[in-house]
Parts: C-alpha cells; sequence; structure tokens
C-alpha cells in the first residue's frame, strides 16, 4: 500500500514542475487561481461580519455534530477535514462564551481523530489546548473528562507517573462533582495503572474503591471490575481467589447482550480453569468461546486466538494450539491489511486537508504583510536615516575624544617623565650628601677610638709603673702609701663613665637605634655586654677592645664567649654577622 502514497507524491511533484514551464496557458490558469483564491478568502472574512450570530452558531454545531457521527462510523479523515475548517472560522469569528465551549469540543474531537490515525503528538497539543478553554470557561466536567482523554496517550505510551497525575486531578474534581460514574472509571484507570506498575496491592484497593461507586444496576460495570481483579489474582499467583472474581463476574453477565467485554472474561475463565488443572470446565468454555468468536470484529478475534493458543498449551492440546496459531496470523493479517488499507485512505485525505488549511493559513498572512508592509516600510527608512546620522554623530565624538585623550595622555607622560628625572637626581644627590655625612661620622668615631685606645694604652702604662713604683716602696714600710693607691685608682677608672658616655652618642650618630634595639630584643644584656656589641658592630678586634677597656685579652675573650651564649648565636656563624642582622 505504500508504494501507491509514493506514487501520489510523485505525480503532485511531476505536475508542479509542469506548471512551472512556463506557457501561457498555465500562466493564466495561474492567475484565475489566485483570482479565485482571493474571492474566496474576501467571502471567508467579510460575510460572517454581515450575518447574524445566531445561524453562524447553528450552522457550527451543525458540522460538528456531522463531524461526531463520522467519528463514531471511524471516517476520521473526513471528520478532521470538517474539523479543521470550523476551527479556523471559530478561531477568526468566535468570541463569546458558546464560540469557546463549541471550540473546545472541536479540538477535543480532533485530538480524538488524531489520536486515533496515530498521530499522538498531534493530539495531545489539541487535547491539551481544550483544557486551557475548558479551565478559562471554569467548566469542570470537561475538564476532568479532557484529563481521562489525555491518561489515554499517557497510558498507551506507558508514561504511568503522569497518567497517575492525572487521573488523580479528575478524580478530585469528580468527587466535588458526586459523578459516580466518572468516579468509578478513574478508580478503575487508577487499578490498571498500578496492575501494570506490578503494584498489585494498590491495584486491588483502586479496583474497590470503584466497585463501590458503580450501581447495583450496572451489571456490566460490576463484572468488569471483577475480571480486573482477577487479572490482579493470577499475577499474584493465586488462582483459586482469581476463579472466585471471575465465576462472579459470569454470573453477573448472564442474560446481558454478547460482546467483546463478557468474551474477555470467557477468556480469563477458561485461561485460570487451564492453570488450576480443571481440564473439562477449561474445554467447555474454550469450545463456548469459538461458538461466540464469529460475532466479533476481526481485532478481537486475533487477540482471542493468541489467548486461546496460550490455553491450549497448558492443557496440552499442541494441535489446537497449532490450529488457533493459523486462525490468528490469519485473521492478523486480514486485520492489517484492511486496517493499512483504512490507514492510507485517512492519511491522505488528512494530507489534503491539512495541506488546505496550511494554504489558508498562508494566504492570511501574505494579506497581513502586504497590508503594513507600505507603512513598515517607510518607517524602518526613517528610523535607518536616523540612526546613521545619529551615528555618524557619534562616531565623530569618539575620533575628537580619542584624539583629545592621546593629547593629555602624551603631556601626562612628558611631565611623569621629567618628574621622575628630578626625583631620581634628588634622590642621587641625597644619597651622596647621605654616605659623605656617613664616611664623615665613620672616619670621626675611628679617629675617636684610635685617639681612645691610644689615651687607654697610656692610662695603662702608667698605671703599671706607679705600681711598680709603689712595689719598690713597699720595701721601705715607713712610707705613705695612701695617695699613691688613689692616684692609681682614678687611673683605672678614668675612661669608665665619660669616655664610655661620649662614645655611646657618638656610635649613636653613625648607627641610630641599634643599641636600643638590642635592648628591646635582649633584655638580659647589661650596659658593658651593650659596648662590647658596640665595639663589635663597627669591627674591633679582640686586642683592640682589650687595649680600649684595659683588660686582657682572654678576659675580653671570655666576655665574647659569654655574649654569644646570651645572644643565641647559631654556631658557625659569627658575632659581627649576627649583629649585622640585626642592625638590618
Amino acid at each position: 500500500m505504500i508504494p501507491l502514497f509514493h506514487e501520489k507524491l510523485n505525480s503532485i511533484c511531476c505536475y508542479d514542475s509542469f506548471r512551472r514551464a512556463g506557457k501561457c496557458r498555465n500562466i493564466v490558469v495561474r492567475y484565475c487561481k489566485g483570482l479565485s483564491f482571493s474571492v474566496v478568502f474576501i467571502l471567508f472574512f467579510f460575510i460572517p461580519s454581515v450575518l447574524p450570530a445566531e445561524p453562524v452558531q447553528s450552522e457550527g454545531h451543525r458540522t460538528y455534530l456531522k463531524a461526531l457521527s463520522l467519528t463514531e462510523h471511524g471516517q476520521n479523515a473526513k471528520a478532521l477535514f470538517l474539523l479543521n475548517r470550523l476551527s479556523d472560522s471559530l478561531s477568526m469569528t468566535g468570541k463569546g462564551h458558546s464560540d469557546i465551549k463549541l471550540l473546545m469540543d472541536v479540538n477535543r474531537l480532533r485530538a480524538e481523530n488524531y489520536q486515533s490515525l496515530g498521530d499522538l503528538d498531534k493530539a495531545l497539543r489539541l487535547y491539551r489546548s481544550a483544557m486551557k478553554m475548558a479551565k478559562s470557561l471554569s467548566d469542570d466536567r470537561s475538564y476532568a473528562r479532557l484529563c481521562n482523554d489525555i491518561f489515554g496517550i499517557y497510558y498507551s505510551s506507558r508514561r504511568f507517573s503522569d497518567a497517575v497525575d492525572l487521573l488523580r486531578r479528575a478524580l478530585k474534581i469528580n468527587i466535588s462533582l458526586n459523578d459516580s460514574a466518572s468516579i468509578r472509571n478513574n478508580y478503575n484507570n487508577l487499578g490498571l495503572v498500578f496492575y501494570d506498575r506490578k503494584k498489585y496491592r494498590e491495584a486491588l484497593c483502586y479496583m474497590d474503591s470503584a466497585f463501590r461507586y458503580t450501581s447495583s444496576g450496572d451489571r456490566l460495570g460490576q463484572s468488569l471490575i471483577y475480571t480486573n481483579r482477577a487479572e490482579v489474582f493470577c499475577k499474584q499467583g493465586n488462582y483459586a481467589r482469581a476463579e472466585a472474581e471471575l465465576s462472579k463476574a459470569s454470573r453477573l453477565q448472564t442474560g446481558l447482550k454478547f460482546n467483546p467485554d463478557i468474551l474477555q472474561t470467557m477468556l480469563n475463565t477458561a485461561y485460570v480453569k487451564a492453570l488450576l488443572g480443571k481440564e473439562s470446565d477449561a474445554r467447555r468454555t474454550v469450545k463456548l468461546i469459538h461458538a461466540r468468536l464469529p460475532e466479533t470484529p476481526l481485532t478481537v478475534q486475533t487477540r482471542s486466538y493468541r489467548q486461546l493458543t496460550d490455553i491450549s498449551f497448558i492443557l496440552g492440546d499442541s494441535i489446537e494450539a497449532l490450529h488457533n496459531i493459523l486462525k490468528y496470523e490469519e485473521t492478523g493479517d486480514s486485520v492489517w491489511r484492511d486496517n493499512s488499507d483504512e490507514q492510507l485512505r485517512q492519511l491522505l485525505v488528512a494530507y489534503d486537508s491539512e495541506r488546505l488549511k496550511n494554504m489558508n493559513s498562508s494566504l492570511e498572512a501574505s494579506v497581513d504583510i502586504y497590508r503594513t508592509i507600505a507603512s513598515r516600510r517607510t518607517l524602518m527608512v526613517c528610523i535607518v536615516a536616523v540612526f546613521l546620522v545619529i551615528l555618524a554623530v557619534l562616531i565623530v565624538l569618539l575620533l575628537l575624544r580619542i584624539r583629545a585623550d592621546r593629547r593629555k595622555n602624551r603631556l601626562i607622560n612628558l611631565q611623569r617623565d621629567r618628574l621622575l628625572l628630578y626625583e631620581q637626581r634628588e634622590h642621587e644627590r641625597r644619597q651622596r650628601e647621605m654616605n659623605h655625612q656617613l664616611d664623615s661620622k665613620n672616619r670621626q668615631l675611628t679617629t675617636y677610638t684610635i685617639d681612645l685606645a691610644s689615651i687607654s694604652e697610656f692610662h695603662r702604662k702608667l698605671c703599671d709603673e706607679l705600681t711598680e713604683v709603689r712595689d719598690g716602696m713597699a720595701k721601705n714600710k715607713n712610707l705613705d702609701h695612701t695617695k699613691l693607691n688613689e692616684i692609681i685608682h682614678a687611673l683605672h677608672h678614668y675612661n669608665d663613665k665619660p669616655v664610655s658616655e661620649d662614645f655611646r652618642v657618638y656610635f649613636d650618630e653613625v648607627h641610630p637605634d641599634f643599641l636600643n634595639r638590642l635592648s628591646q630584643l635582649y633584655p638580659n644584656l647589661s650596659k658593658i655586654d651593650l659596648r662590647l656589641c658596640a665595639y663589635l658592630h663597627i669591627g674591633m678586634s679582640t686586642k683592640e677592645i682589650s687595649a680600649l677597656t684595659c683588660r686582657e685579652v682572654r678576659s675580653v675573650e671570655s666576655s665574647r664567649h659569654r655574649l654569644r651564649k646570651k645572644l643565641g648565636v647559631p654556631p658557625g656563624v659569627s658575632i659581627h654577622e649576627f649583629l649585622a642582622d640585626i642592625a638590618g
């Protein structure tokens, strides 16, 4: 069947190629067609505006009822052709409450037809559009019914979470409306969803709730709930309980008109009895099924033969199972062939309908474009001209600003270079002056230290000579040695205070804050230790320190050793380097 569809498309393409050939006759035909489309478009837009509202509404309802009848008879494509035209008309002219209500019903019926043709995406979009309209109209009953419709799509697509959400939403609305039939359907559908999700306990609870909302006179509805419960028990392996449920369903169906639901109950009964080992009862039920099968549609027969095959295998009747398989394939092929032909015909009609709808939409869009293109073109030219002028002014201002900024930057850089050069020269001058002053102070300090050392050496020698004189005079005990001892003692302590204070003044001038910093870091140092640190910092040797302080060399070395311990000088580091690090 599919090659026919391709041949139709090829013929359309060939017709388009011939139409573009450029012959005069075809040009005339095109102009006539365009003129006819324009006339139809004008009539389509302006005639409804002068007609009364009530006749249009009645005509719309008649079209809807006709499309509903076509849908019930399976002519989905023809129904869609009428519904699409009615939807376009209502979308352009319908503004009242009744028009929106009719458009909602039209979209729902369109979605049902698309669902029958297998276009689930378009059906889902139309269902959702109808739901928005029902919500705007506060039509809770229609909203709940649309929730059930969308549930069918979600259930067939196995989107169970979305399906449960919709059913619960519809159930809440139906409970508020006290619609027992709809509540029963919602609970029963919830039970089927949880059955497919293998949550059998929840499925049974929902089916029990559905049974409570089933009226006592609705024997078929009660029997279907018992049949569904039996399937749940069968899945759980509780075949005895499943048989009891099916027995209740069969008693309720006694006397009712035969239909596929009753046939399904009989099939389930035969299957459960075969599983329980009741072969005679199962075979009797299978015989009744074979007798009633010709009364059912081919699709039901195909599904029934598939189940009869499973029952025959359970009963161990391979020949009967093979016979059922052959009948299943035969009816399945017939159903598939008939469905394919019918669906292909309906798809072709739906394709033509959709193509006409798209052409109509394109024509409407073209008219709207031609109405606004002239004013928009003038407006766009003015806007572009103003924009270009503004852009040119901004560019000129930007160039002038850039030129001024460059000039300022050059002046700033020139002044900065001059300032840096002046600062560098001033720094060098001050550095030279400071170095000169430092050298002068160091020379003064060195000269003072040498003079001080010479005076100390002279005092030491004088003390030694006076000591020898005193020792020589000791032999003559009659002489008074008191005055001589006072002179020697004064010479020994001559340079303890004034000389040390003068040295401290000169040293602080050359090395400011050195002794203060040393005292803060090491508060346990005595004045003698601080003076020894000063001598060592200016690079005096042990011998020079000994001559300066009138002490023995060994005594000075002992003092240096004790000073290293107080300062914590690490081994391998000279005390001069250590003090230089402290001075920074």
